[in-house]
């Protein structure tokens, strides 16, 4: 099931798409997907600034907002398998096990909503994100911890299937 975290917010199923569409950025549209995508996921890859303090949190803040737009991304069943073709699973997760307090939680609600998709959760699990969800169970906030048990459910649901 897909997994909306108050850092990750969309519109719920039942409302009107078209209606809602102003509150989410236009960068967060499946049309938008592949430059989109690319981009934050070039963002969100960048190594820490090796340069000032104030270096290394711009790149933070950068990756941290990157991630952000890959999980809205990810919340649109349209958009999720070019995700996964741009290359989004490893630096997501990359962050989902090294990120700040919120970017783990958000990369965990990424991971989360992709593997909704049981192409995607294969792809998720063969990029290491199954031991990635597994560390954010603890020492993770608990909204963090739930994202990434919704995640695991979904990776065993999809395990299940495909070995029937």
């Amino acid at each position: 099931e897909d997994w909306r975290c108050s850092e990750v917010s969309a519109p719920s199923p039942s409302v009107d798409r078209a209606a809602t569409a102003p509150r989410l950025p236009e960068a967060c549209s499946a049309a938008a997907a592949p430059g989109v995508a690319s981009g934050c996921v070039a963002a969100a890859s960048s190594p820490t600034a090796s340069g000032s303090e104030s270096d290394a949190a711009i790149a933070a803040v950068t990756a941290e907002a990157a991630v952000t737009i890959l999980a809205r991304l990810a919340l649109l069943p349209e958009a999720r398998s070019e995700l996964s073709a741009c290359g989004a699973l490893p630096p997501l997760i990359a962050i989902a096990g090294a990120g700040s307090a919120r970017a783990r939680l958000v990369a965990a609600a990424a991971l989360t909503n992709l593997t909704v998709e049981p192409a995607l959760a294969a792809a998720v699990t063969e990029a290491g994100g199954t031991a990635a969800l597994m560390r954010l169970l603890e020492g993770s906030s608990a909204a963090a911890a739930e994202a990434a048990a919704r995640g695991i459910r979904n990776l065993a649901i999809a395990a299940t299937a495909a070995a029937a």
